[in-house]
């Protein structure tokens, strides 16, 4: 065994602290080769949870001139406990420049609706009432766009007082596509600063900027021919794979001003225990397969985001069976095989990844997952 990590770790397969792992916790995760095919897994996957049908694909009404500086979209449903804090930490940023706020109740069961109606007379606000469509229900605050800058908040979140002034100050002092403010995290009343820059920053289509709708402005735009996928979880991808390579100017600012709550209630916290959480992979294949159809860049550091996002995938499926974990493996390397090695680019991080989805190892691509949560 000691050999064989050895050898293992010389290809650069493994992290270099997995000698400290007893040999019986690595023995199930060792090479192993894949005898199933593409078709088999995709059966597999697809009885397990069905592909969504939903595209990324759309055509939006962007207004020119706009109307105001920045159009901010909550998605609510079923926050009763919070959506008056967030609503109130919105419509009481002081700031320089004019924004409306959309709520969109997404079909909520609890008091939601009627809290957000008490809302309604602000001149700012406008509140949606719709059936339930889950993370696609952004889509709705998007219908029409009269701003020149859309901001995301989801409704059990909060922005801290000067937050809009920091991002739109920078984003038209720079004529920005993307400007993106510091995260913070609250949870059982704790919060907790995420890292952040120390000095405005301009950030490149990958790597930087968080996967998040949240916590960037960005400009409308972008959005008149993208929408969140119907029916998928994980929408928000569309933000990595599409909005960020799609900008012209991507900003990081040192000022904190987005507060993600962490709750129960949160898609990352009950994914991994539903066979829903397949959309994973779906979305990422989906995304692919539009990035592609829109002409944008296939190059290194799109292949290397790619990488982050598997290993992603991985740890959002990593209570599903193990035959469904080997079946999104196999789909997988077909994607890169699809996409990437004919056109004969190579990833940067990560080629240990690489080198397990190609040769079939899902012994080996497990370890690697396993290693690099």
């Amino acid at each position: 065994m000691r050999t064989k990590l050895l050898r293992a770790m010389r290809d650069g397969l493994y992290a270099s602290h997995l000698l400290e792992i007893p040999a019986a916790v690595l023995r199930p995760f060792c090479h192993r080769i894949s005898t199933l095919d593409a078709g088999e897994a995709r059966s597999r996957l697809e009885q397990f949870s069905p592909c969504p049908d939903g595209t990324a694909m759309a055509k939006h009404r962007v207004i020119e001139p706009a109307r105001v500086n920045l159009q901010i979209v909550v998605n609510v449903y079923n926050l009763e406990k919070y959506i008056r804090e967030c609503a109130d930490s919105i419509l009481r940023q002081e700031t320089a420049y004019s924004f409306r706020v959309i709520f969109v109740d997404d079909g909520s069961k609890d008091a939601s609706p009627e809290i957000l109606d008490t809302y309604a007379a602000d001149p700012r606000v406008q509140v949606i009432h719709q059936v339930n469509v889950g993370p696609a229900s952004k889509n709705t605050g998007l219908e029409l766009l009269d701003a020149d800058y859309v901001l995301f908040v989801d409704g059990d979140d909060m922005l801290e007082q000067g937050s809009v002034q920091a991002m739109l100050e920078e984003a038209y002092r720079r004529d920005a596509d993307i400007v993106q403010i510091g995260l913070s995290r609250l949870e059982e009343g704790h919060i907790d600063r995420q890292k952040n820059v120390k000095a405005v920053r301009e950030a490149p289509p990958y790597g930087e900027l968080t996967g998040f709708a949240c916590g960037k402005v960005i400009r409308s735009r972008l959005f008149e021919t993208v929408q969140f996928p119907p029916g998928f979880w994980h929408a928000d991808t569309i933000i990595s794979f599409l909005i960020h390579p799609m900008a012209a100017g991507r900003y990081r600012i040192p000022a904190y001003g987005y507060v993600y709550r962490c709750t129960s209630g949160r898609l990352s916290k009950k994914a991994p225990s539903s066979p829903k959480c397949a959309d994973t992979f779906y979305i990422t294949e989906r995304m692919m397969e539009e990035h592609a159809v829109r002409g944008l860049p296939c190059d290194r550091a799109y292949y290397d985001e790619l990488l982050r996002q598997v290993l992603l995938n991985a740890r959002r499926m990593r209570k599903t069976p193990s035959d469904i974990r080997e079946a999104v493996f196999i789909l997988t390397g077909e994607l890169f095989e699809r996409y990437f090695e004919r056109a004969d680019v190579r990833p940067t991080i990560h080629k240990g990844l690489r080198k397990a989805l190609l040769a079939r190892d899902y012994g080996s691509y497990r370890l690697y997952c396993r290693t690099h949560f």
